[in-house]
């Protein structure tokens, strides 16, 4: 039987080739902030976005993921009918107001993919 091995581009062992490019010293530190706000290395940055690859900052995510959650509680107590139901609808759809406006604003920045 004949296993075929998967490769991941990412894998350290398929990155042998180099790309040098010159930068000025303000662009440079632009993309390694950048790259730490998005929890990466520079070179896994750049690649990713020289690639055609859009990525999001990780606090971005965190907050995004923070409002799914806080949405999926008040939804919990308003099914389950605690507290007032009328007041977690109102929280509900201010939350869910927020986080799509939150998504809209990244999207016209053009740097994350949602």
């Amino acid at each position: 039987m004949n296993k075929t091995k998967k490769y991941d581009d990412d894998n350290k062992e398929n990155l042998r080739h180099n790309v040098n490019f010159r930068l000025t010293l303000s662009e440079k530190r632009q993309l390694e902030i950048n790259a730490r706000e998005a929890g990466v290395s520079l070179s896994k940055f750049i690649r990713k976005r020289v690639l055609g690859s859009q990525v999001a900052k990780n606090t971005d995510i965190l907050i995004l993921a923070e409002l799914s959650q806080l949405v999926s509680l008040l939804k919990k107590f308003y099914v389950e009918g605690t507290p007032s139901a009328s007041t977690i609808e109102v929280v509900i759809k201010d939350l869910q107001l927020t986080a799509k406006e939150i998504v809209e604003s990244a999207k016209r920045k053009k740097n994350y993919d949602f």
